[in-house]
């Protein structure tokens, strides 16, 4: 297409063939960020690691719903601390509880990974800070408003647990993945407030339809529980079902 063409074209579709253009550069650079940056990230083990640390996993379920969704949770580590306490929602335990709230010791020797599913490292604080900050999240633990219900769809599920820890604690800047179902929920009281991430804002229907604007998540369309992101500082895209498509975190 050459300038003359280009000048001819409204402005709606410049616009349009701008996005498309950026997205599939954001693709392209993520794709080569990423590839130079493939180290793989784990937990350290505790014994060999004095300092506090906070890490948040994501992990697809088991069955066909890991097709298009993932189980997501949050493991801490105080200082000196010879085992990491992990955090987690699991609906199946309201079978015989009055709270879905699961936490577990974990030593870290077993790669992190949800009924044999790989997990993705999303967050890995470590050192300085980290301390006060697991403070802040022990105490949100406490607060979560859904311990005592699950819902695999729209929520309040396991993303639902842990959007709400990255609302409570922006120090975390969290950025749960596209193909987190439950994420976006939000009850009919409170339709409209801060993204996860704590660095935007988010207006939710349920979780059912919504749209979050943020620097961690960039642009994000939600319909369904099906997300599209568009992480523009991040040079990535997210897709329904797929995933991050780009430069991983």
């Amino acid at each position: 297409m050459n300038r003359n063409k280009i000048s001819q074209l409204s402005w709606p579709r410049k616009t349009l063939y701008g996005l498309i253009l950026y997205g599939l550069l954001s693709v392209s650079v993520g794709a080569v960020l990423d590839a130079s940056n493939s180290t793989l990230k784990t937990a350290p083990f505790p014994e060999q690691y004095d300092a506090p640390v906070v890490q948040v996993y994501a992990a697809r379920t088991w069955g066909k719903k890991g097709m298009l969704a993932v189980h997501s949770w949050i493991v801490t580590k105080r200082r000196g601390a010879t085992s990491y306490n992990r955090y987690e929602i699991v609906g199946w335990k309201l079978r015989w509880s009055s709270s879905a709230l699961r936490s577990s010791r974990w030593g870290a020797y077993d790669q992190a990974n949800w009924f044999g599913n790989e997990a993705t490292l999303l967050v890995d604080h470590r050192g300085e800070g980290v301390e006060a900050m697991i403070d802040k999240i022990e105490t949100a633990i406490i607060n979560y408003p859904y311990k005592e219900q699950y819902q695999l769809w729209p929520g309040p599920n396991s993303n639902t647990f842990i959007a709400y820890l990255g609302l409570a604690v922006p120090e975390l800047s969290l950025d749960l993945p596209s193909t987190a179902v439950g994420k976006d929920y939000r009850p009919f009281r409170n339709l409209l407030g801060r993204s996860a991430s704590g660095t935007g804002f988010q207006i939710s229907l349920l979780g059912l339809a919504s749209l979050s604007i943020g620097y961690e998540e960039g642009i994000e369309v939600s319909l369904l529980g099906m997300n599209l992101e568009w992480d523009v500082f991040d040079w990535a895209v997210e897709l329904p079902g797929l995933g991050r498509v780009g430069n991983r975190p």
